[in-house]
């Protein structure tokens, strides 16, 4: 069977003797000019499953063991972070040689120094913003209809006039949020090194808190992760009338950060179907 090396990521060799004691047997630390990829051995068509069967045992074997890779990818990735930065490579990235990963790494040497250099005591975090829309409107509603006057208009005259103030409350949601999530990303920018809007996640409404209207990652030192929830603590309780929150998470490999890396693709074997570590 053939073999291949799957790579979790890249740190800094002055980490080595560190990152061998903490992440264990099967783990392999292969040596490039002051860089190391952690990595393992592995078969060249471990994510390779089109001749697996397509029946209900089968897929749902490959479903937990797909689970049971994801989590060990985030478990040897946290353990890394723990120690020193890291550039994370995306899940399932093989490469069928140490010549082809070595290669990898002499064609990236510098902008992985200095990635990881300029990273060093630095990871992500992050923030995502909800809404609990139902709530947002009707208190933006109640604000419109008392700047009106309209708590002593007459039952008919109110009806007619509460239908006109809804509409244009709808339509100012969204840039009264905008507005709201642009004064608490000011304040947080005070503490963080950079910050990079995200995408929404695929599922954007959470039963708890709400519908996502926003996504971004923080570059964040460790002494500045308590001043930022301090930040989004305060924000929150001001924010609450309005059904807003914001909900920080972390700390994470510097998924975000890393893919603003100018990167020489050279020759490495990866399944068709790569899917990227989120925070």
């Amino acid at each position: 069977m053939k073999k291949a090396l799957y790579l979790y990521g890249l740190t800094l060799w002055k980490h080595h003797a560190t990152l061998e004691n903490v992440l264990g047997e099967g783990i392999k630390l292969l040596k490039h000019a002051g860089l190391v990829a952690v990595c393992r051995p592995c078969q060249h068509n471990e994510f390779d499953h089109t001749e697996s069967g397509s029946n209900a045992d089968t897929s749902n074997r490959l479903h937990r063991s797909l689970l049971e890779q994801i989590k060990q990818h985030e478990i040897i990735t946290q353990n890394v972070i723990s120690i020193g930065s890291f550039f994370p490579a995306r899940f399932a990235t093989l490469y069928s040689t140490e010549t082809a990963l070595l290669n990898f790494m002499y064609a990236n040497h510098k902008a992985m120094i200095d990635f990881l250099e300029s990273s060093e005591g630095y990871k992500e975090w992050a923030i995502k913003g909800y809404i609990q829309r139902t709530q947002a409107k009707n208190y933006l509603l109640a604000k419109e209809l008392e700047a009106y006057g309209m708590t002593e208009t007459a039952p008919g005259k109110r009806y007619v006039k509460e239908k006109q103030i809804a509409l244009e409350v709808e339509k100012q949601l969204t840039p009264w949020l905008q507005m709201q999530a642009e004064k608490v990303m000011v304040q947080l920018q005070a503490w963080g090194t950079d910050c990079i809007q995200r995408p929404l996640p695929a599922a954007t409404q959470s039963e708890y808190q709400g519908e996502c209207f926003g996504n971004w990652a923080f570059l964040l030192a460790d002494d500045q992760v308590s001043q930022v929830q301090q930040t989004l603590a305060q924000a929150n309780q001001t924010n609450a009338a309005f059904g807003l929150s914001f909900v920080c998470t972390g700390p994470w490999a510097l998924y975000s950060f890393s893919q603003q890396v100018a990167i020489h693709n050279v020759q490495h074997d990866a399944p068709s179907r790569q899917a990227s570590s989120s925070c």
